[in-house]
């Protein structure tokens, strides 16, 4: 019932005073003269004013109910919405029957709607945005799950007849050829064939001299190869100018220049230069220059310049420069 209606129903039935508060009694009439019998009953008074009934103070739309006092107010906790109809209750609604409406519609709620101590807690249905449908803490309808695998393909049906052949097309442009496809294996060797002809027999080749004794070698001298037997020459420009008879030269550069006769000269730059009769110089740089007659030079840098006559210098850099005559040098110690 509206607030219009109400107005309309306590204008039509509250004019004569009867939902207002009671109005004062009308005077009351004359006493009948005695007799026997009771007299007449006099005249009834004048109906009062009707009492007011006021509205102000309840909101619109609000649904009006007795209050203690005996008159009717209203509250904005529940009243019919205008636009909707809808009857719309602020608070919680107390049912002590059954209810039998045709559906029930839940705002969702990201979290329950009522404090863990609350009473109801447990006991509350409500719709969980995540969660769906819940009772308390605990989901009843959960929200729809991800769609499972699609089940496995059916059996393949049998082929239908084969129909007619359509007339063929016009032949297509030619495409590119395709890449070379991979060696084949080799196959097995034929038949060896017949030889053939022989060819001539080609120029000669140079003639080399002759040696003249066991033993003898063949060397090149710079513009062709020579046979020697009394020296020794083994290395680049070994024993090259001037080598003595008798002698040894092994070596790059061993007794290069000037290596007299009966020498011996082996390793690089061992004798080098002006190697005398008679002398010994084995090893790197050994009596590289000037080393005198009858002198011995054994390791690295021994007698290496200006040896002295019959000396002997032996090990690293012993008597490495001008050693003097009948002298005997010992090494050096090696630097680390």
């Amino acid at each position: 019932m509206s607030l219009s209606d109400i107005r309309d129903y306590l204008d039509r039935y509250c004019g004569a005073g009867s939902c207002g508060g009671s109005s004062s009694t009308g005077p009351t009439g004359p006493t009948g003269s005695g007799g026997g019998g009771s007299g007449e009953t006099g005249y009834t008074g004048p109906t009062g004013p009707g009492g007011n009934v006021s509205l102000a103070g309840i909101p619109t739309n609000a649904i009006l109910y007795k209050d203690t006092l005996g008159g009717f107010t209203g509250s904005s906790a529940f009243f019919v919405s205008t636009g909707s109809g809808e009857f719309v209750i602020d608070g919680k609604l107390n049912v002590t029957g059954m209810i039998d409406p045709i559906g029930i519609a839940f705002s969702l709620q990201d979290t329950h709607p009522l404090a863990p101590s609350d009473p109801l807690y447990n006991t509350t249905i409500w719709f969980s945005t995540g969660q769906g449908v819940q009772i308390g803490a605990s989901s009843i309808v959960g929200s729809a799950g991800e769609t499972g695998p699609t089940g496995a393909t059916g059996a393949a049906g049998s082929d239908g007849a084969t129909g007619a052949t359509g007339a063929a097309g016009s032949d297509g442009a030619t495409g590119a050829t395709g890449p070379a496809g991979s060696d084949g294996a080799t196959g097995a060797t034929g038949a060896a064939g017949s030889d053939g002809a022989t060819g001539a027999t080609g120029a000669a080749g140079a003639a080399f001299a002759n040696g003249t004794s066991y033993g003898d070698y063949i060397f090149f001298d710079g513009s062709s190869y020579q046979v020697a037997s009394t020296n020794v020459i083994l290395g680049s420009s070994a024993g090259q100018n001037n080598q003595g008879t008798s002698s040894i030269a092994i070596g790059v550069l061993a007794g290069n220049s000037n290596q007299s006769t009966n020498s011996i000269a082996i390793g690089t730059f061992a004798g080098q230069i002006d190697q005398r009769n008679y002398t010994i110089a084995i090893g790197n740089l050994a009596g590289n220059s000037n080393q005198a007659q009858a002198s011995v030079a054994i390791g690295y840098s021994a007698g290496q310049s200006t040896q002295g006559t019959t000396s002997v210098a032996i090990g690293y850099a012993a008597g490495s420069n001008n050693q003097t005559l009948q002298a005997v040098a010992r090494p050096r110690q090696r630097p680390r």
